[in-house]
């Protein structure tokens, strides 16, 4: 069963207008299906898939090579993919990078997210959900399955209750207004 996502910017998915069509993104994934499924979905929404790797340092080279805006990296591929989001973001800052998955450990979840990814796409996910996940990581937005926010909210608020944060501190660190949907 897919797991849900969620974004984090209040925003939630959503249609945006037709004039973000001719994002450049690049796809690595070792599995040539998975590659050939993206790209069909990513295009026919007026996507421009400019790259495609099958491990982590074509994919580095790709994203290199082609300056996308977004790249989509499976996470368990040959080379790493965590690893390649770490050197596409060092690199290319402005690139977002979306990690696939089928993977349910946490520690990929955390990984990805220190090595600068903007969220996670599990793929058993909807393939139409595809193009609205790419747009809301273009928007600056944090996407992931619904199951990892918590595990999320829980590092981050960890290292206050480590050095005895009283709880009205963290309560007024805390950001007011970021939705969860």
């Amino acid at each position: 069963m897919p797991l849900g996502l969620a974004t984090i910017a209040g925003r939630g998915l959503r249609s945006v207008p037709a004039t973000l069509t001719g994002t450049r993104v690049v796809i690595a994934d070792d599995h040539p299906l998975i590659r050939l499924a993206v790209r069909r979905e990513l295009e026919e929404a007026g996507f421009d898939v400019c790259g495609e790797a099958s491990d982590g340092a074509g994919a580095v080279e790709s994203a290199l090579g082609q300056h996308p805006d977004v790249c989509l990296l499976d996470v368990a591929m040959p080379g790493g993919g965590v690893q390649a989001a770490r050197r596409i973001r060092r690199s290319l800052p402005g690139t977002k990078v979306l990690m696939l998955t089928s993977s349910e450990d946490e520690a990929d979840l955390i990984e990805a997210m220190l090595a600068g990814a903007s969220g996670f796409l599990d793929k058993e996910s909807e393939p139409d959900r595809l193009p609205e996940v790419v747009r809301a990581a273009i928007r600056g937005e944090v996407v992931v399955p619904r199951s990892f926010v918590s595990v999320l909210v829980e590092r981050l608020v960890a290292p206050w209750n480590v050095l005895g944060a009283p709880s009205d501190r963290l309560a007024a660190a805390a950001p007011s207004s970021p939705a969860v949907t």
